[in-house]
């Protein structure tokens, strides 16, 4: 993912605007295993604007 928008980030002529993420959830089969769906998704946002933000940054 990195690799990919360090080249947007770099090539003036990307016509990149946003990136969008889905989640599905998957199906537990009673292993008992318990996440945010909307904490993934939120943690993810974060993830991709920290990263977008360094990338942008370096020459």
């Amino acid at each position: 993912m990195r690799s990919l928008m360090q080249y947007h980030a770099k090539t003036p002529s990307s016509e990149l605007r946003t990136i969008s993420t889905e989640f599905i959830l998957f199906t537990d089969y009673g292993e008992g295993s318990s996440y945010s769906l909307f904490g993934n998704n939120v943690a993810c946002a974060q993830w991709l604007r920290k990263a977008w933000f360094e990338i942008s940054q370096t020459d």
